[in-house]
């Protein structure tokens, strides 16, 4: 009698890869890391990215090298998606040479640190999503980053009650100064809140806000750059 064929084990697929995308569904376990990546993902990174696929999806595709499988861009996509226990993702397979995609890994990388945030709009639209029950947190902005930036009733005067603010006795500088020097020039609420961007993503390990922004500050009036500048 002829041997009964044993059914393939039905493999179940976790994803959450928007329909449009579900042509380039590849299996994760298929894709290799890019060893050489120069763009790190820290942790609050990759929960970021996380957060974003289990509350929209995939949207776009990660781009991989034919043949190696290698990912170009997307490593921390790939590395969310393993993390939520994702079997397949989209992939948009290139065929790449070696300077192919390293330019443009490069590129791609460096496209978003170009662009910059319009706070205004920005500070309005958490406010709307937060009056709609959105947890604008889990978009990737930190408590202190929210706190500093939605701020309302931020004046010049601020900057002396900062933290890290080491002056000597006797020294009181005001609104427009710094050290007791002035600068000749008040810090407005868009330039705080910038500096405090700066200080998020550039700031020494332990540095305090209040002497990350004096030290910008100073090195803002001697034009020089706030992360090159000495304590």
């Amino acid at each position: 009698m002829p041997r009964k064929r044993t059914p393939k084990p039905t493999v179940t697929e976790t994803h959450n890869i928007h329909p449009q995308l579900m042509s380039l569904k590849v299996e994760v376990g298929l894709l290799q890391l890019d060893p050489d990546n120069a763009r790190g993902h820290n942790e609050p990174n990759i929960d970021s990215i996380a957060n974003s696929l289990r509350e929209f999806g995939q949207r776009k595709p990660i781009v991989v090298r034919k043949g190696t499988m290698v990912v170009t861009a997307g490593n921390g996509t790939l590395i969310a998606a393993k993390r939520e226990g994702w079997t397949h993702i989209a992939a948009l397979v290139a065929d790449d040479n070696d300077m192919q995609a390293m330019a443009w890994a490069l590129a791609d990388n460096r496209a978003g640190e170009l662009a910059s945030w319009d706070y205004g709009r920005l500070v309005t639209q958490f406010g709307i999503l937060q009056g709609g029950g959105v947890d604008v947190a889990a978009l990737g902005w930190d408590v202190r980053e929210l706190a500093m930036l939605t701020q309302s009733a931020f004046t010049p005067e601020a900057i002396a009650e900062l933290p890290g603010d080491k002056r000597g006795e006797g020294n009181t500088g005001g609104a427009g100064q710094v050290g007791g020097t002035s600068t000749d020039q008040d810090i407005d609420k868009e330039s705080f809140k910038e500096l405090v961007a700066l200080y998020h993503r550039y700031h020494p390990e332990g540095e305090e806000l209040g002497a990350f922004v004096l030290r910008a500050v100073h090195a803002l009036v001697k034009d020089a750059s706030p992360v090159a500048a000495e304590d």
